[in-house]
């Protein structure tokens, strides 16, 4: 049997397929962009190309775009298109290799180069035929068997200035984070909340006694220390494949969702698709980004009330309007007497009303806001044994004094001794 070329193509193939084979069982989505940046000035006069182009194509090749770039030419109207880099596919039935510069359906384009013998100390030259991969653009992906395909970009449209607009939201299908800006930028954006948040609620979960938020924050706060070292890592790895950080994001977004959706279950999330990557990701950082606003929020704030007078009268100051719109109010009472008589006493007892009336309250026997007892503390309120808690009704007329002037007073006639009061918002 003769040696023929054909001995090393097969060769070739052979050795091709195996590490494709390696590479895949290593990790399912082994192609896509680990470099990739597009020629800004050409986009301003309607034409679209690269900087920067590398990565490796579903069957496994990899490439370099170091030369000469492929450019597309878009017409002026052109609107919702997918642009995508396109190679032949390999053929063991067609031709492979083709020195015509024209445009074809050969997957390699050969030339001729001189090469120096790097194992004689002459270093006589030799021309030999070589060949690079012939890649174009595209916009169409409808002759996908003919072609593997990368989508580069995503055309909203062509201006009448031939300036293209390109949806920055797009994510071409990568192999590394840190080579497209949205995703890496989400990672950075996810670290800087999760560590605002968390010194937030350490602060917030480090006061004592009534201060002391419920045992929610932290609960929470363990969850965002425990999440927030791990974004650290990844955000700092010199390549993340994206299947990785959306694995991070669903186990985050689960873990949060107990604290922040009223369900206290997770959304469904698509499943991962490495040549959608939009529609994989934008769901979860959506969803992401309003857990961590919800996390900032207090549940129950307490609101500080003054020691009494000399007349027994108690001052507190609700400055936020929309607190006082939307929040339920509760008293914490404590004092040295029998549940039950705090429990049916304290209500006719009590006089509730704006600093500026409380006095006219006081001294006419007018009624003002009422307040009922709860039959269990309210869950968003640090637990204290042996408190009493009496929620505010917001539907009289002396509450709209209160709103109007966001200040409240209140008056304790009887004997209670030892009597504690505290006020909380709750928000609803």
């Amino acid at each position: 049997m003769f040696l023929r070329p054909q001995h090393f193509q097969q060769q070739d193939r052979f050795w091709h397929e195996q590490l494709r084979n390696i590479a895949q069982g290593i990790q399912g989505y082994f192609w896509g962009f680990n470099a990739l940046v597009l020629d800004k000035e050409l986009l301003k006069v309607g034409k679209l190309s690269f900087k920067k182009c590398q990565g490796v194509l579903p069957d496994g090749l990899s490439f370099d775009l170091d030369g000469a770039m492929p450019v597309l030419d878009l017409p002026e109207g052109s609107r919702d298109l997918t642009v995508y880099l396109s190679l032949p596919v390999s053929t063991q039935s067609g031709q492979e290799f083709s020195n015509e510069n024209a445009h074809s359906h050969v997957r390699y384009h050969a030339y001729v180069e001189v090469v120096k013998d790097c194992a004689d100390a002459a270093g006589q030259d030799a021309e030999i035929e070589l060949a690079k991969p012939r890649f174009s653009l595209s916009i169409s992906n409808q002759q996908q068997d003919a072609f593997q395909t990368l989508a580069v970009a995503k055309v909203l449209e062509v201006g009448a200035d031939r300036n293209i607009h390109l949806d920055e939201d797009f994510i071409p299908p990568t192999i590394d984070i840190n080579s497209q800006p949205n995703l890496h930028a989400f990672v950075v954006e996810l670290e800087s909340m999760l560590h605002q948040r968390a010194e937030s609620l350490a602060a917030r979960v480090s006061g004592a006694g009534r201060s002391s938020t419920e045992i929610a924050d932290f609960l929470l706060l363990q969850a965002i220390n425990r999440i927030e070292p791990l974004i650290h890592h990844l955000l700092h790895q010199p390549c993340i494949h994206p299947l990785q950080l959306y694995q991070q994001l669903l186990q985050t977004a689960g873990e949060l969702a107990t604290f922040t959706n009223r369900s206290r279950r997770p959304d469904n999330y698509p499943a991962y698709r490495q040549d959608a990557l939009k529609e994989s990701f934008l769901p979860i950082m959506t969803s992401l980004r309003l857990a961590m606003s919800a996390v900032l929020e207090q549940a129950a704030t307490q609101i500080e009330l003054s020691q009494p007078n000399q007349y027994g009268i108690r001052t507190g100051a609700i400055g936020n309007q929309d607190m006082l719109r939307k929040a339920m109010f509760v008293f914490a009472v404590q004092a040295e007497v029998p549940d039950d008589r705090l429990r049916q006493g304290l209500p006719g007892q009590m006089k509730v009303g704006s600093v500026e009336k409380i006095a006219q309250l006081i001294n006419k026997s007018l009624p003002g806001v009422t307040i009922s007892p709860l039959p269990a503390a309210p869950r968003q309120i640090p637990y204290q044994a042996g408190t009493t808690y009496f929620q505010l009704d917001k539907t009289t007329s002396a509450w709209q004094d209160i709103e109007s002037t966001g200040n409240l007073a209140l008056h304790v006639a009887g004997q209670y001794p030892g009597l504690d009061i505290s006020f909380w918002a709750i928000r609803q």
